[in-house]
């Protein structure tokens, strides 16, 4: 699956949910790690507006759903020590900025 910019989400969210887990920690409860691929990285911006909080939101879960779609890609179906961080940017000249939202953890295969 190739994406046609490095923000989109080509694969349903409803798909990703059912075909890769999350975990913030290193195992997954019940489940056996067969095999780690390596690491999987995904970013997302994040521009200020009149309601920040739903923005940011979107680009969180934007940048989560990034990160299941190529952990998807790389033959995972699980990402374990997920970590969501922002950066701040701001480009050069210019008056405006936004923040990255980063997403990333390591992709792993479980036994079903």
């Amino acid at each position: 699956m190739t994406n046609v910019s490095n923000f989109e989400v080509i694969v349903s969210k409803e798909l990703l949910e059912k075909c890769v887990t999350l975990s913030v920690s290193s195992e997954i409860y019940n489940k056996n790690i067969s095999k780690f691929i390596g690491p999987v990285f995904s970013e997302a911006p994040f521009f200020p507006s009149r309601k920040p909080e739903v923005s940011f939101s979107e680009a969180r879960e934007r940048a989560t759903l990034l990160l299941m779609e190529r952990a998807l890609d790389m033959g995972a179906n699980a990402v374990v020590n997920l970590t969501i961080s922002t950066a701040p940017y701001k480009a050069q000249g210019s008056g405006w900025g936004c923040s990255m939202i980063v997403a990333y953890g390591n992709a792993v295969v479980i036994d079903e």
